[in-house]
């Protein structure tokens, strides 16, 4: 938004996110999409669906049976998504 629009200011200040040239790391990747929602952490990816369920899925995207989200996972990305609502 900063390049393009002219926004001032940290990246931080309007956003989660930042430019994909300055190949920052994270802690947190959070994926959505119209149906679902998911959570990357550099290890596993744990998908969210609206119904309730959940899968969690390993590095080859191969799913891990028995395996329930990192609850810690879960709540920050609560926490992120709640940031800007003030």
């Amino acid at each position: 938004m900063r390049d393009v629009l002219g926004c001032a200011g940290n990246y931080d200040q309007y956003s989660q996110g930042w430019p994909l040239d300055l190949k920052k790391s994270h802690e947190l990747l959070l994926i959505n999409s119209w149906s679902k929602f998911a959570i990357f952490d550099g290890d596993d990816t744990a998908v969210f669906y609206p119904t309730g369920l959940n899968e969690v899925y390993d590095q080859n995207y191969i799913i891990k049976t028995g395996t329930n989200p990192d609850n810690l996972n879960l709540l920050k990305t609560i926490e992120l998504n709640s940031q800007f609502l003030r």
